[in-house]
């Protein structure tokens, strides 16, 4: 991680990459080079669909890759059988693109 923008507070905010987030996955756990290749271009899709709300941008989609496969690695020390390790790569899929269709519309 590297730092980025001070925030309000004064303090140096971190700045999270798609490499952070595969760091946190547990060592077995290796994304080929299609699967990074695929989650990259997510997350610069969620950051061109995402240009008049700039908070989801893909260092966004990077930290909530991370914090999804830290919790993720939490509850399989609690219950390994049902947190598999088969579910990293959808989890990836569905951290990254979280942001890419926000229309924000009331129904």
């Amino acid at each position: 991680m590297t730092t980025g923008q001070e925030n309000p507070h004064g303090q140096q905010e971190r700045v999270v990459t798609l490499e952070d987030a595969f760091k946190e996955l547990p060592e077995h756990i290796v994304f080929d080079g299609e699967v990074q290749a695929r989650l990259s271009r997510i997350l610069d899709e969620v950051a061109l669909n995402n240009s008049d709300k700039p908070y989801h941008n893909q260092e966004h989609a990077a930290t909530v890759m991370l914090r999804s496969f830290k919790i993720w690695k939490s509850l399989q020390e609690v219950d390994p059988e049902r947190f598999d390790d088969h579910s990293y790569e959808l989890l990836a899929f569905a951290a990254a693109g979280h942001d890419l269709f926000q229309d924000y519309k009331t129904w």
